[in-house]
């Protein structure tokens, strides 16, 4: 019903037209969000952040403004979006886009008729990861907005659902896995250059050379396969390979890629039925992160060859079609059906530059800072020092004057590891994406004492801070002092001595061991920071009870799950 309000076909009841309005809000902010990521400007000459800045008419105080288009009115997101730049004469943007929004609803619903009488648990989960992927936060930065806008005009769109009954054989049948290899042009940058498709039996149905429509600048031969010569004889076209592939499909068909929105880009096709893999599956302890294909075919198939020995290998688009295909139909079947099925991360190289770096941040602009850091890396013991390659400071992007944090880039992933464990700290976290996080004390040079914060830029290391062993742990070669030191503070600290003891143990030390008395627990150091991010979240206020539910649920979550530490603080 919804999906006909969105159209006017009919009048929602008077207590609907919220959820209705909520509906086109968050339709056109997905736009506004994949518009911004393209660059794509209003007539004004702004981006979104400029022209929001400029709406508010409190462009002095940039703190202020809101910049994130779901927190907007619907009358902004359609002013922003019906006067985009390079937009043809007659284009309705904002109208285009919730006959998009329309399609895949009327879709969705002509499959879940024609799955009703199929038998089993496969119509069901098949209907519910077509929704897990549209629920998914990347679905509407990738997806809402393909085919609308500027230089958008001529995409062809799937087979149309009929009135008439529609027979399915099995689920099986409605799957059509597509991949695509890119090659840049004149005319693009991702000019469609080979397009392959795949059943579900892994049959590979469709594969297609592409003539490009540009003069060619880049075949990408090193990951294409491509090689000169090869596309400019074709007399295929993209709309050739767009009608084969139409062919294909029926009304229901379900299209199965791994970032399939830049399969359909390159192909200049829209289809209102997908999932898409990459947002079915996630990593572990890294949730803003998607994975691999081919490290997804490392974890789920077994298969460790996939991009060659080194994992350089050039791309084999019938390969990579019909192995997405096997993925899909893995989490398809698969007897455990969570949101997201997780993998284990990809072990960090020792030549990859982030896993040795560590960065630090919420730094004060202050006079000395770097002198001050330099010094923390510098008393690090263990040869650590030795290790450290370069200390840069990291400014911000719209304010090259304003210090946004500093990064410490290390010989190798297990110094930077070490370096990190070996850090004297006030109190031991995770971050947003459930990465190890210290507080760290810094004493400037006038004697001023600020607190900082360290984290490595993967997530994955440095993970041994977080255990309830972690001043046993936290340098390989501990001194003796401090090892017994750091078991003492373990016996003695209470249900709040898991915050503090790794500051112990890095000082050979016990806060409470000179006093004879059991040692109270330092509480929680970075509840400020907490509350400040949730605030943030919420738009700036909230209920003080709900406040401080979500305080200590972020503690908990933090401390491990132990309740004690929790409300420690």
């Amino acid at each position: 019903t919804c999906s006909k309000w969105l159209c006017g076909e009919t009048m929602p009841p008077a207590q609907s037209i919220d959820m209705v309005e909520e509906a086109q809000k968050l339709e056109l902010a997905a736009a506004v969000r994949r518009f911004q990521a393209l660059g794509v400007k209003h007539k004004s000459g702004q981006g979104w952040g400029e022209w929001i800045e400029a709406q508010s008419g409190n462009s002095s105080n940039r703190k202020q403004v809101i910049r994130d288009p779901a927190r907007q009115t619907l009358e902004t997101l359609n002013l922003f979006l019906s006067g985009l730049q390079n937009v043809e004469e007659g284009v309705d943007v904002v109208g285009d886009l919730l006959r998009a929004s329309d399609r895949r609803q009327k879709a969705l619903k002509h499959l879940r008729s024609a799955l009703a009488s199929e038998q089993g648990e496969l119509p069901a989960r098949l209907l519910r990861l077509v929704e897990l992927t549209r629920a998914h936060k990347d679905f509407g930065p990738s997806f809402c907005g393909l085919g609308i806008g500027p230089g958008c005009n001529g995409w062809a769109k799937a087979p149309k659902a009929s009135k008439a009954e529609v027979s399915v054989s099995s689920v099986e049948s409605l799957l059509l896995a597509v991949d695509c290899e890119m090659v840049e042009t004149t005319t693009e940058k991702n000019e469609l250059a080979r397009v392959c498709a795949s059943n579900a039996a892994g049959e590979v149905v469709m594969d297609r050379l592409v003539k490009p429509e540009g003069t060619l600048i880049d075949l990408r031969t090193s990951i294409t396969g491509i090689k000169p010569g090869e596309l400019e004889s074709l007399e295929y076209s993209r709309d050739d390979a767009v009608e084969e592939l139409r062919a294909l499909m029926s009304p229901l068909t379900v299209l199965v890629g791994h970032t399939l929105h830049k399969d359909l880009e390159t192909l200049h096709f829209e289809a209102p039925l997908v999932v898409d893999i990459s947002l079915l599956y996630g990593i572990e302890s890294a949730p803003k992160k998607r994975p691999a294909l081919a490290h997804l075919v490392e974890c789920i198939l077994g298969r460790t060859d996939f991009r060659g020995e080194d994992g350089t290998a050039v791309h084999d688009c019938a390969d990579d079609v019909r192995v997405t295909m096997e993925l899909f139909l893995h989490r398809l079947k698969k007897k455990e059906f969570p949101d997201i099925l997780h993998v284990a991360p990809p072990p960090s190289l020792e030549k990859d530059e982030k896993a040795c770096t560590l960065y630090i941040h919420r730094l004060p602009d202050r006079d000395g800072i770097f002198a001050a850091i330099s010094s923390m890396f510098c008393s690090l013991p263990n040869g650590l020092p030795s290790e450290l390659k370069a200390l840069n400071m990291v400014h911000a992007r719209d304010n090259p004057r304003k210090l946004q944090g500093a990064t410490a880039l290390f010989s190798s992933r297990k110094h930077a590891e070490d370096a990190f464990l070996a850090l004297k700290s006030e109190a031991v976290e995770t971050d947003s994406q459930k990465r190890a996080q210290k507080l760290v004390s810094l004493r400037l040079s006038d004697k001023c004492i600020v607190f900082i914060c360290v984290r490595p830029v993967l997530p994955g290391i440095g993970k041994a801070c977080l255990s309830d062993q972690t001043s046993e742990r936290t340098v390989p070669e501990t001194t003796h002092a401090a090892q017994t030191a750091s078991k003492k503070n373990g016996n003695a600290g209470g249900e709040g001595a898991g915050v503090a003891s790794d500051s112990a143990a890095n000082s050979g030390t016990s806060p409470a061991g000179n006093r004879g008395t059991k040692r109270k627990g330092k509480g929680w150091p970075g509840w400020r920071r907490a509350m400040d991010e949730i605030l943030g979240d919420s738009g700036g206020c909230m209920p003080w009870k709900k406040l401080c539910t979500s305080l200590v649920a972020r503690r908990r979550e933090q401390a491990g799950g132990r309740p004690g530490e929790a409300e420690e603080g």
